[in-house]
């Protein structure tokens, strides 16, 4: 059932008053964007997801199916299980982090010595 109380089928519930809601929807959409079905002009809800529950990158809240909770776990415990010394050996698929640009401390970080400032930014950034 839509929020306008219509059914999937195009027939409405009992109380609805179809000429009222006929009248929101005189060119296909109403005033935010929604057609009779509660979708928008791609095809989804105000939540962003379809008719099926999916958003635009085809996920829904189990990301596919049911079995991600089970795979997240699995995972979750295969981690905690392998060594430091495995886990530092995994190939880093992401560009590295990279040092914060002097003017982003300076402006960012509420001190009078500038020099130090930097200067103790970039060591905490060499120990992590």
């Amino acid at each position: 059932v839509t929020p306008f109380g219509m059914r999937k089928d195009e027939s409405y519930l009992p109380y609805v008053e179809v000429e009222v809601i006929e009248s929101l929807f005189d060119r296909g959409y109403n005033t935010y964007g929604y057609n009779k079905y509660g979708l928008d002009k791609n095809g989804f809800d105000v939540f962003g997801f379809d008719e099926d529950g999916y958003d635009k990158d085809n996920c829904n809240y189990f990301f596919r199916g049911p079995h991600h909770m089970r795979f997240y776990f699995f995972i979750q415990q295969q981690l905690y299980m392998a060594s430091p010394e495995l886990l530092l050996n995994i190939k880093r698929i992401c560009p590295p982090v990279t040092p914060l640009p002097d003017w982003w401390l300076v402006q960012n970080w509420m001190t009078i010595d500038v020099q130090e400032t930097v200067t103790v930014i970039r060591r905490i950034e060499q120990k992590w």
